[in-house]
């Protein structure tokens, strides 16, 4: 079965900044990384055909050559996410709002499906455990620093974006996940993501647990 590289991807909210950069930095030259099969990653999971994985990136250097900047030395840990659809009838639509990271520690999340986030979080998801920042409030804060606008186009570049995925078809991007103070090697977490089935609107939940390595 071929698969295509990404699906639709589509967010109100990233979208003018990604377009923006993107016009301003033209000729910049974007660092590419490699994305494989979903199968090849080993932390993964699958419900109802969809398949999801995950590839914290803890090692300075590769973050460093991926993003021109140490996201960690900020308390940020870039997470790539990877979705592919094998199911041969149902379409599902993944969106950043409907990601979040929880503590498999504490098992400190609701077994329901989260509410839409509204305005009032201010561009950051709360989960308890941590936040997953937003694309603004991540470009917002290197602002001041040598050579943003290149690491800006590239946290753009990369992020991950609403995508609705038919069968056959896989999206990829990374999240971007502001570690807990309290964090510590070994600590446990899990990426959290409610798809919607794009015909029915019934939600499918996938858990995708990871150690925090740092």
């Amino acid at each position: 079965m071929r698969l295509r590289h990404r699906g639709l991807r589509v967010s109100a909210l990233s979208l003018p900044i990604a377009v923006s950069l993107a016009m301003g930095c033209a000729s910049m030259k974007v660092p590419t990384f490699e994305v494989k099969e979903v199968d090849a990653y080993a932390i993964r999971t699958e419900q109802d055909g969809l398949i999801l994985a995950v590839q914290p990136t803890f090692e300075p250097s590769e973050i460093d050559r991926t993003f021109r900047t140490n996201l960690l030395d900020k308390g940020v840990l870039p997470i790539l996410l990877v979705a592919e659809n094998h199911n041969p009838s149902r379409a599902f639509i993944l969106q950043p709002d409907a990601i979040e990271i929880a503590s498999a520690d504490t098992r400190a999340r609701a077994s329901e499906p989260r509410p839409t986030v509204s305005s009032s979080t201010q561009g950051e998801v709360m989960m308890g455990a941590g936040v997953l920042i937003s694309l603004p409030l991540l470009i917002a804060g290197i602002k001041m620093v040598s050579d943003s606008e290149v690491i800006q186009h590239n946290l753009a570049d990369k992020a991950f974006y609403s995508t609705t995925l038919a069968n056959g078809q896989r999206a990829r991007g990374f999240l971007y996940f502001r570690v807990p103070k309290d964090a510590s090697p070994g600590s446990r977490y899990e990426v959290v993501v409610d798809a919607r089935d794009a015909m029915t609107g019934e939600v499918v939940r996938l858990n995708v647990p990871f150690e925090y390595r740092r």
